[in-house]
């Protein structure tokens, strides 16, 4: 799972625990899986289908599988109000085209670009420019040359049609996705950060800590520098290895990266890249960790690192290292600088700009009083800004506003993927 499904699944525990009857429909990820099952008390009910990526732009209006189920869903457990989170892939955005014809409002939380972009808008930075420049828009002319034979022109006007409606409400989780969806011809889209439950992050002892060193056999006094999310050049751990190879001559001589996420084939041009700087042996990549197992890994860092190159909407890899107290170093660009307060919970540099990085991180690395206070900062304000429980109520309150919950509260049905 990526950032936006462990997001979903922490919203819908959320209004669970708030009181609302929650069932969630989701894509199995094997064939096999393909049922019922109480998960954290919800009933999740999944599908399964297969079809060509090049096909993926109409598979994202219409997806047979998935609109009988929801169909079925929506007729068995006749919810109030239908939130839906990433059904670009499998869902599909007809999905919630049949909850708006059955007159059940619809509430379509955007976590990334992907309602106007199947790439992520990973153009929405320039490069050349060294992200001086965004470039937002998606327009024919542009995308058309980017996904060439995948391209299907009216997908995005077809998305923005079933969006659009009295009953229906189109939230980002950050500004910066706000003002993207909003260059693309989207109105009023209101902005709902994720949640996260922050007290799991606290619950982390000195022994697990020293366990997962040892584990892994990082020596205790090494300084451990993470990342992780999917793997990917555009994630920046590229520039995130470039930056690290400065830092011998910024007087860090004992260091390691440590990157945890789902591993491909991505980790062998990465570690190329390294034995080119001489810093091989200073990546280690811990592969995919539950995300229950998560806090134990922040604990173990002495700063996080979120260096991506494209607009990220809202990285919940510094929401949790923020969490853990940790300071945290991400790009200026997407909604990142939306959750570090440069200077206070973290610092803000340009990875694109290698010898900016390393000086960012060297300040981080080479003051630990100062780490730690920043942690501190960072954990308050994720307390203040991004717990599951503002999340929720804020949720409710837009629920009750569309004649979606009635008092007591009442169900709302979550769609994933």
């Amino acid at each position: 799972m990526g950032g936006a499904e462990v997001s979903t699944g922490v919203i819908a525990g959320g209004l669970a625990q708030a009181g609302c009857q929650v069932r969630v429909v989701t894509r199995a990820a094997e064939r096999s899986e393909v049922g019922e099952e109480i998960w954290k008390g919800i009933r999740v009910r999944s599908f399964w289908d297969r079809y060509d990526e090049r096909f993926r732009a109409y598979y994202t209006i219409y997806n047979r599988p998935a609109l009988q189920m929801v169909r079925q869903e929506l007729a068995r457990f006749r919810p109030d109000v239908v939130q839906a989170h990433n059904v670009r892939n499998h869902i599909s955005f007809s999905s919630l085209w049949a909850a708006r014809r059955a007159g059940i409002p619809v509430v379509f939380t955007a976590h990334d670009p992907g309602a106007i972009c199947q790439q992520k808008m990973i153009c929405g930075i320039d490069l050349e420019s060294l992200g001086q420049k965004t470039r937002y828009e998606a327009r024919p002319g542009k995308c058309g040359p980017c996904m060439r034979f995948r391209y299907f022109p009216l997908r995005n006007f077809l998305i923005r049609r079933i969006l659009e409606g009295p009953k229906s409400r189109v939230m980002a989780v950050s500004r910066e996705l706000s003002k993207i969806l909003e260059t693309n011809g989207y109105r009023s889209v209101e902005v709902l950060p994720n949640g996260i439950d922050v007290e799991m992050y606290a619950r982390v002892q000195e022994e697990e800590i020293q366990a997962f060193r040892a584990q892994h056999e990082i020596p205790p006094e090494r300084l451990v520098i993470g990342g992780g999310g999917r793997l990917s050049f555009w994630k920046g751990f590229d520039h995130l290895v470039d930056a690290a190879a400065k830092l011998s001559g910024l007087g860090i001589e004992d260091f390691q990266i440590v990157l945890v996420g789902r591993r491909g084939g991505y980790e062998q041009s990465l570690l190329e890249r390294a034995r080119t700087l001489g810093i091989e042996d200073r990546i280690l990549f811990v592969g995919w960790m539950d995300p229950e197992d998560l806090p134990v890994y922040y604990a173990a860092c002495d700063v996080v690192t979120v260096p991506s190159i494209i607009p990220d909407s809202l990285p919940r890899t510094a929401l949790e290292a923020m969490a853990a107290a940790r300071p945290v170093l991400g790009s200026p660009f997407g909604g990142t600088p939306e959750i570090i307060v440069d200077g206070v919970t973290g610092r803000l540099a340009n990875p694109l700009v290698p010898e900016e990085f390393a000086n960012a991180l060297a300040e981080l690395l080479s003051d630990p009083v100062r780490g730690r206070s920043m942690g501190e900062a960072g954990r308050q304000r994720v307390l203040e800004h991004f717990s599951i429980e503002s999340n929720v109520q804020r949720r409710l309150e837009l629920y009750r506003s569309l004649g979606g919950a009635r008092a007591p509260l009442q169900p709302a049905s979550s769609g994933i993927r």
